[in-house]
């Protein structure tokens, strides 16, 4: 008894870990736009399915009672069946696994973990957590930053073309409703950081082609305290100094909403916010 229960919560653990992995790959993929990173993690999630294949079953029996439900309960529906998707498949596996070890048909490289001592198992699941997570965070502050070109969201035009050393760090992109994803969301409901070096005269391009405006020290530190970086959550390029030593434009380089600019004349470094989308 006591066995299977450290079994059990063993494949409780990993079926956290599936789910964290899928949720981060399509976090990656269709958000962040990293997409190398999206594969590994999509590559996590499907080890642990493999060795679970009836999840698939689970996961579309849910899919057919979320459709029961009526519209205005399915986004609780949804996030109950998230919440308990790790236990119901744990005691799922649990008993068939228990079931294929007393038929001896349990796979050879499932049974050598499964016979192996208690400390091992607990030393490998920690260190895949621990590797799962630092990788989760190498990416929640983009190192590396792999995305050096400018934000989808911007007009295009010979000015911005001209700007080099890009980084850029997607905050958040507004999916439709029902859980609906469109490319388009990315370019038209989307708030962006930007970095990247600019001279004097390719600042002057940008505000002939984008009609950008001076700017007070006021209206950047309300816009930049709206979506509040910690230090543990931004990308680790984002580093503006005082406002008082920029200077400070505002404009459209978006198709909607409006684009602050930092720009350092002695660095020739500018950091931009911009949004695309009025977000309630």
């Amino acid at each position: 008894m006591k066995r299977t229960l450290l079994a059990g919560l063993g494949i409780l653990i990993l079926n956290i870990a599936i789910l964290c992995s899928a949720g981060f790959a399509f976090y990656s993929f269709f958000i962040r736009h990293d997409y190398i990173i999206g594969v590994l993690f999509a590559l996590l999630a499907m080890g642990g399915i493999i060795i679970q294949p009836w999840i698939l079953i689970l996961v579309l029996l849910n899919y057919g009672m979320l459709m029961l439900l009526p519209s205005s309960l399915y986004d609780y529906g949804f996030l109950i069946s998230i919440v308990c998707y790790p236990f119901i498949g744990a005691i799922t596996s649990t008993w068939i696994y228990s079931y294929l070890e007393k038929q001896g048909r349990i796979p050879a490289p499932i049974l050598r973990f499964w016979s192996m001592p208690l400390g091992k198992k607990l030393k490998i699941v920690a260190m895949c957590m621990v590797l799962l997570l630092g990788i989760a965070y190498s990416r929640l502050i983009d190192f590396p930053a792999f995305n050096r070109q400018p934000p989808p969201n911007l007009l295009q035009n010979e000015a911005l073309n001209s700007i080099k050393d890009n980084r850029t760090y997607c905050l958040r992109v507004s999916v439709s409703p029902e859980w609906e994803w469109r490319e388009s969301d990315t370019q038209q409901n989307s708030e962006w950081l930007w970095r990247a070096g600019a001279t004097q005269q390719q600042m002057d391009a940008l505000c002939e082609q984008y009609n950008l405006q001076p700017g007070t020290t006021g209206e950047f530190a309300s816009v930049f305290s709206s979506f509040q970086l910690t230090d543990l959550a931004k990308p680790y390029w984002w580093q503006p100094r005082e406002a008082s030593q920029a200077k400070i434009y505002i404009g459209g380089l978006g198709n909607y909403g409006t684009t602050y600019i930092l720009w350092y004349p002695q660095s020739q470094v500018m950091y931009a916010y911009i949004t695309s989308y009025n977000f309630k």
